[in-house]
């Protein structure tokens, strides 16, 4: 029996390696699998400011005037718009169209024209 050397035996036949008609063996030409994105949401920062006026609000109304109640649960009420504005605002800023963001910089360009019947 004859040993076998690499020299006499193909190149293809010797590694045993399947290859695609590029070229490419199966390895490489595998798509990669996606990767997965979670997403998670974002702490409500404006609850500790909001959260602080509702106590003092609670405390003036138990030892203070009605007056001083009133200014407390006023502040306690601007407090929670002014976050539910905010949060408004984020929902919006996201859900813009990008070429309505672009002619906002660029309102000359071509892509932003408005014609007039």
């Amino acid at each position: 029996m004859s040993a076998v050397s690499f020299t006499s035996v193909r190149p293809s036949l010797a590694a045993r390696v399947p290859v695609s008609p590029l070229g490419l063996s199966r390895a490489c030409a595998r798509p990669r699998p996606m990767q997965r994105m979670v997403p998670r949401a974002t702490p409500d920062t404006q609850k500790g400011p909001i959260e602080g006026a509702i106590t003092e609000a609670q405390d003036a109304c138990a030892t203070g005037s009605t007056d001083e109640c009133a200014a407390a649960w006023d502040t306690v009420e601007e407090l929670s718009a002014a976050a539910a504005h905010k949060r408004d605002n984020a929902k919006t800023a996201q859900q813009s169209d990008p070429l309505e963001q672009y002619c906002e910089g660029a309102p000359d360009a071509d892509e932003c024209r408005v014609y007039e019947d």
